[in-house]
């Protein structure tokens, strides 16, 4: 609401206006628009971790691989399996 003073011509205040103006839709829109900026930073920040991750885990993905290359025990191979299927379970 506004509210302004009119005033005569000798400078007094002889009445007020008043404007009333109904906001809620506004304040609608601006609530869903911030839970949507909140929503969008939330999946940035997973998919940077997710990548991050990522990073971390290729590098053991590929060093299993090549260790199952050069592994002929059957007992060994299974440690080297699960290893690795872990590691891409992410």
């Amino acid at each position: 609401m506004n509210i302004a003073p009119v005033a005569d011509e000798s400078g007094k205040v002889t009445h007020l206006v008043a404007i009333e103006r109904d906001i809620t839709e506004r304040k609608m829109l601006e609530t869903q628009f911030l839970w949507a900026q909140r929503v969008d930073s939330i999946g940035t920040l997973a998919g940077g971790i997710a990548h991050d991750l990522n990073n971390l885990l290729a590098p053991i993905v590929m060093g299993v691989e090549l260790l199952q290359r050069g592994e002929t025990k059957e007992s060994s191979q299974r440690i080297l399996h699960s290893v690795e299927r872990s590691a891409r379970r992410w």
